[in-house]
């Protein structure tokens, strides 16, 4: 085997590593650049979700900027499932707390939250017809002012 290349174990030896058609040493490799990956706890990221913490208060315990924080998907993830915990969690107190008499200061509190967190709302049904061609501003031009003065006041007394 005059004139091989093989080594020992037969086999070729491995082509060196080239950066920039330098060749690099084996142990010595480029770095990929840009600083390493910060390290995110999801799991804590659900838990103060569920907590009602605020993205910036995720962003500042987790020792990241909130844009970087929002940007990845895990995080949406995490987040949104935080929040419907805690929705849930709103929604079967709202139902003990409904149904005990004796917790009246507690249910203001819950009402809060429930809109706030829940989206729930008060619902008013309320209904007008207006027809006709109505010119508001058209028909108080026309009144005198000393018209005006002869209208009762809602908060005076009529005389």
């Amino acid at each position: 085997m005059a004139g091989s290349c093989r080594g020992l174990s037969g086999q070729a030896p491995a082509a060196p590593s080239l950066i920039g058609g330098v060749p690099v040493a084996e142990g010595k490799k480029k770095h990929a650049g840009g600083r390493p990956p910060k390290f995110i706890d999801y799991a804590e990221i659900e838990r103060m979700a569920e907590q009602g913490a605020t993205q910036e208060e995720m962003s500042e315990a987790q020792g990241i900027a909130n844009s970087n924080l929002r940007a990845r998907s895990e995080f949406q993830a995490a987040y949104k499932k935080g929040q419907e915990k805690l929705r849930r969690s709103l929604r079967r107190r709202a139902v003990e707390i409904a149904l005990d008499e004796d917790a009246k200061d507690a249910k203001t509190m819950l009402i809060f939250l429930l809109k706030n967190f829940c989206g729930m709302r008060d619902v008013w049904d309320i209904k007008q017809e207006v027809s006709g061609n109505l010119n508001v501003n058209a028909a108080l031009r026309k009144i005198a002012s000393t018209d005006l003065k002869d209208i009762p006041d809602v908060d005076t007394p009529a005389r």
